[in-house]
């Protein structure tokens, strides 16, 4: 606890981590997230911050405990963000179960289908004068689901859903207001300066827009029942 409290960990070293939870992020995969800032100290089980010449020292078991703290602290402040991701785990569940595909709506009016299926390898030789054979990846013929992926994949893909609505909500207004000139990056935007005062605007706009709808979950819910 004490090493843990000196070790000066900083904001920049738990984002990443923190920000991929909501995305379904696997335990290996968040410990790996904050390893990244960190670097073995003579091949031993000890690491130090990149560039902080052994100042701060963190054991090896230290990020398995790290890992855990973050999700216990992210859903003891944030109660109603566990239920959500067990809800829409479950529908996924139930949807993978049914052998269908998980549809849902957006709130630009796109209406969203995954449908991951399992694959099968196939090696050819296509050439009768070169032995090299190749591995071609062909859906499964019986149109069966790759249950894990559906499940894996639905939360992500439902963040990433929402962002693309947010963006082309987003540029439908601008461009009805007359403003012209935006670059966009996932959820990063760049206008000429007179425009920014009014991409903000529009922007918050947007995300009020969007996430203030309280019934847009249970929009979705209704959608995936009637699906089902």
């Amino acid at each position: 606890y004490t090493r843990l409290i000196k070790s000066n960990l900083k904001r920049d070293h738990v984002k990443k981590s923190i920000m991929t939870i909501p995305y379904n992020v696997s335990s290996y995969q968040l410990l790996k997230y904050i390893k990244e800032n960190y670097v073995r100290i003579d091949q031993t089980e000890w690491f130090t911050f990149i560039d902080d010449n052994n100042t701060s020292k963190l054991h090896y078991s230290d990020f398995t405990l790290i890992s855990n703290g973050l999700r216990e602290v992210l859903y003891y402040k944030f109660p109603k963000l566990n239920l959500l991701l067990n809800y829409l785990e479950n529908i996924a569940r139930v949807c993978t179960v049914l052998q269908i595909p998980i549809v849902w709506s957006l709130p630009s009016g796109l209406l969203v289908k995954q449908a991951y299926l399992e694959e099968e390898e196939v090696r050819i030789k296509p050439f009768f004068y070169d032995k090299s054979r190749y591995v071609l990846k062909i859906k499964n013929r019986d149109n069966k689901y790759n249950n894990n992926k559906q499940i894996r994949a639905f939360m992500p893909n439902l963040v990433h859903s929402l962002d693309a609505a947010s963006l082309a909500l987003l540029l439908d207004t601008y461009f009805n207001d007359n403003l012209k000139n935006i670059y966009t990056v996932h959820d990063c935007f760049a206008v000429t300066i007179k425009n920014i005062s009014s991409l903000m605007y529009i922007l918050k706009l947007t995300y009020i827009k969007i996430y203030s709808d309280e019934t847009y979950l249970k929009r979705l819910d209704k959608g995936i029942i009637e699906n089902i």
